[in-house]
C-alpha cells in the first residue's frame, strides 16, 4: 500500500514536500525496496514462527548490512559514485536477501515435516483481522521513530537532522540484548499461549525479563562509557550536544524496566491493546514535538522520545 502510494505521487509532488529537487528521481527506487523488503520480512517472520531464530536473526539483521557494506567497498574501489547508483546497489542487495529467504522457506516445506493440527489451523478471514492491528501497531511505531527527525530536519536544518539521526543509532546500541530476547521467546510465547499454558507463558517472560536486565548490566556500562568516543570517532561535531545524546540514551532504558512488553502483547491475543496504546502515543509524539522542538531544538525532541517511549512500554 506504501509503495502504491509512492508510484501514484508525482516526482514535483514529492520535492515539493522534501522541499529538495531531485529527491522525485529516487521514489520509484525507494517503492520497489519498500516491496522487496516486506516479502523478506513476511519470511522472516515464517521462519521466527518456526524457532528458526537465527536464520531469522540474520534475514533481518546481518545479512542486508554485510552485502551493503561490500557493495558500497566495491563502488569506491571502482571509483563509481553517484547517489542513484548506491540506492540501486542497496535494492540489489534486497533482493538478493529475499531470494535467500525464500530459498530457506522452500528447504523448510520441502525437508521439515509439518504437522496438521486443527487446533492451530485459522481461515485466511481471520488472520487478516489479526493482523490489522498488528499492522497499525507498525505504522504509528513508525511515526514516532520518523516524527522527530523529519520535524528537526524541516525547522533546523538537513545538518541537525543528520546528527540527531546519529545519536539515535548509537543510542540503540543499548537495545541489541532486548532484540535478540525478542527474537528468541517470540514464538516461545505464542506456542505456551496456543497451547494455553500459562504457568509455562508466565516462567517464559520471567526468564526472558531476567536476560534483559542480566544482559543490559553487561551492555549498558559499556556502551556509556565508550558513547562519546564513538561519536567524536564518527565526527567532532557529534560531540558538541551530547544532552541530546544521553537523553535518548536513557529513553532506551524504557526497554529494559518493562521487559518484552511489545511480544507478549502481540503473541497472546492482545494486538488490538498494543496497537491503541502506540497510536496513542504516536499522537502524544507528534504533539510533544510541535511544541518543543522549536523552543529547544534537538533536546526536544529527544524528551519527546523519552516520554513517548516510557509511555508507549508502560502502559500496556
Amino acid at each position: 500500500f506504501i509503495a502504491l502510494i509512492y508510484f501514484s505521487i508525482s516526482n514535483s509532488e514529492i520535492e515539493s514536500l522534501f522541499q529538495k529537487s531531485s529527491i522525485g528521481n529516487y521514489t520509484h527506487i525507494v517503492a520497489i525496496g519498500i516491496v522487496l523488503s516486506s516479502l523478506t520480512l513476511v519470511n522472516a517472520s515464517l521462519l521466527r514462527g518456526y524457532h528458526m531464530a537465527a536464520r531469522y536473526s540474520l534475514l533481518r539483521y546481518a545479512i542486508l548490512p554485510l552485502l551493503f557494506i561490500v557493495s558500497l567497498l566495491l563502488i569506491f574501489a571502482l571509483q563509481m559514485g553517484g547517489i542513484t547508483l548506491i540506492m540501486w546497489a542497496y535494492l540489489l542487495c534486497i533482493f538478493i536477501v529475499l531470494v535467500i529467504s525464500h530459498h530457506w522457506i522452500k528447504s523448510l516445506f520441502l525437508f521439515k515435516s509439518i504437522k496438521n493440527n486443527n487446533k492451530c489451523c485459522y481461515s485466511v478471514k481471520k488472520l487478516f483481522f489479526i493482523s490489522i492491528p498488528m499492522l497499525f501497531t507498525g505504522l504509528s511505531a513508525m511515526i514516532i521513530s520518523w516524527t522527530d527527525m523529519l520535524m528537526i530536519g524541516s525547522i533546523m536544518g538537513d545538518s541537525s537532522a543528520g546528527i540527531y539521526n546519529m545519536y539515535i543509532k548509537i543510542s540503540l546500541l543499548i537495545g541489541f540484548p532486548i532484540m535478540i530476547v525478542n527474537t528468541v521467546f517470540y514464538s516461545i510465547f505464542s506456542k505456551a499461549y496456543g497451547d494455553s499454558d500459562e504457568l509455562k507463558l508466565r516462567s517464559h517472560v520471567r526468564k526472558s525479563s531476567y536476560l534483559m536486565i542480566i544482559s543490559g548490566f553487561v551492555i549498558v556500562p559499556i556502551v556509556a562509557f565508550f558513547s562519546e568516543l564513538i561519536l567524536i570517532s564518527i565526527s567532532d561535531e557529534l560531540a558538541l550536544n551530547m544532552d541530546t545524546y544521553w537523553i535518548l540514551f536513557f529513553a532506551q532504558f524504557a526497554t529494559y524496566i518493562f521487559g518484552p512488553v511489545g511480544i507478549y502483547m502481540n503473541s497472546t491475543g492482545n494486538e488490538k491493546i498494543l496497537a491503541k496504546t502506540v497510536a496513542m502515543v504516536s499522537v502524544v509524539n507528534i504533539l510533544l514535538n510541535y511544541f518543543l522542538i522549536p523552543v529547544f531544538g534537538m533536546n526536544g525532541a529527544a524528551v519527546s522520545s523519552f516520554i513517548s517511549m516510557f509511555l508507549m512500554y508502560g502502559i500496556p
